[in-house]
């Protein structure tokens, strides 16, 4: 789903991510490359019924792009997502953190002595 500017609307899109398998799905179709259902159902393990649900809940998102190829439909990531809602927190996902220079996480103690966490 997209607001009238065209921008991802972030709840319809962490809900679709939730779930394991779609997940795994934009995974593989994070190649850039179109995918039937047929092999998407084959490297995850699931039914085609399954699989093309789980498909559905991605496109509605706004994640993916579908086109009929027969009795196939091929699925592919939006064209219309920018590289860095791509690639921009798995990339940082592999560094880990980003912590500016003279910052560090610490533990402070909050006005009841609760520890609490900060950057």
């Amino acid at each position: 789903m997209r607001t009238s500017k065209g921008k991802l609307m972030i709840l319809p899109v962490l809900t679709a991510l939730a779930e394991p398998t779609r997940l795994n799905a934009m995974r593989i179709l994070s190649d850039g490359q179109e995918h039937c259902v047929c092999e998407l159902m084959t490297k995850l393990g699931v039914t085609q019924s399954r699989m093309s649900r789980h498909m559905k809940v991605l496109t509605q998102a706004g994640l993916l792009t579908a086109r009929r190829d027969a009795q196939w439909v091929r699925y592919r990531l939006d064209p219309k997502i920018e590289p860095r809602d791509q690639g921009g927190a798995r990339g940082r996902a592999r560094r880990g953190p980003r912590i500016g220079k003279g910052n560090r996480m610490t533990t402070e103690t909050h006005d009841q002595g609760t520890p609490r966490g900060t950057l």
